[in-house]
């Protein structure tokens, strides 16, 4: 069942997929765990869906700033497990492109 309509001045965010571990939702709780509605922030985390629901705030600051906080604080990927593995670069030889590859002769 889906909740009351944010109240004025406030702005309900929507993001999935989303998959928190379970340290991440505790923080997510405690920053910006359900504090009333009018009072601040409030989250819910479905995570059979996984789907993140916020109400921000207007008051808090410009609604751009606080979801990028939001995706920092919680969403993005936990810096100590590393970067993403990086693609491999594509190399432009054998293109023909710069006239050379498998066009150009070995030299004896």
């Amino acid at each position: 069942a889906a909740g009351p309509p944010p109240a004025d001045g406030e702005h309900a965010v929507r993001m999935a997929p989303v998959r928190l571990p379970a340290s991440r939702q505790v923080r997510l709780q405690r920053l910006y765990g359900s504090r009333g509605r009018g009072r601040g922030r409030s989250a819910v985390y479905k995570e059979d869906g996984a789907e993140l629901h916020v109400v921000l705030r207007e008051a808090d600051g410009p609604l751009i700033d606080q979801i990028a906080t939001l995706i920092d604080e919680i969403v993005a990927d936990d810096p100590a497990s590393g970067p993403p593995p990086a693609a491999e670069p594509q190399s432009s030889r054998g293109s023909g492109a710069t006239g050379g590859g498998a066009s150009r002769r070995r030299r004896r």
